[in-house]
């Protein structure tokens, strides 16, 4: 696999209100903090990565339990492996890139922060609705091609 770097800026937080001592149980177990990204491409196919604590090149990165809330907080750049067969098509940045939360942290969960976007999907032969949420996200070749 070769590597790519993804700078992302974003501050955003995760909470589930339904369940937020759910949030706060599945946060626990983490080890390793990373948030999930990804983008779709026109067949409804998502490639996800995460981005976080194991793969920070440079820059800051954090994810902290405030007030039964994720905080997120994020000025870096991190270095990616990426299968051959996806790597040109990450590095064209012209698809909007997505948040899927924190990874790690399961249910039904609210990003604020982050602009949300409603989007049709089939599940078992019906459409449903749900939100995806748009996040910054910019890959080079080399990260001091993202820097500045």
């Amino acid at each position: 696999m070769a590597n790519v770097f993804f700078k992302v800026t974003a501050d955003f937080k995760v909470e589930n209100k339904n369940s937020p001592d759910q949030l706060a149980e599945d946060f626990a177990k983490v080890n390793e903090k990373a948030i999930k990204v990804f983008l779709v491409n026109e067949d409804g196919i998502q490639l996800s990565f995460n981005v976080g604590d194991q793969s920070l090149e440079s820059g800051e990165f954090d994810v902290s339990l405030e007030n039964g809330a994720l905080h997120a907080q994020c000025n870096a750049i991190f270095k990616i492996a990426v299968k051959p067969a996806y790597f040109d098509r990450v590095l064209e940045n012209v698809e909007q890139w997505y948040c899927d939360g924190v990874d790690g942290v399961y249910g039904v969960n609210e990003i604020t922060g982050l602009e949300g976007e409603t989007y049709t999907y089939m599940r078992f032969g019906v459409e449903e609705d749900d939100i995806r949420y748009k996040i910054p996200l910019k890959c080079a070749k080399k990260a001091k091609d993202l820097e500045g």
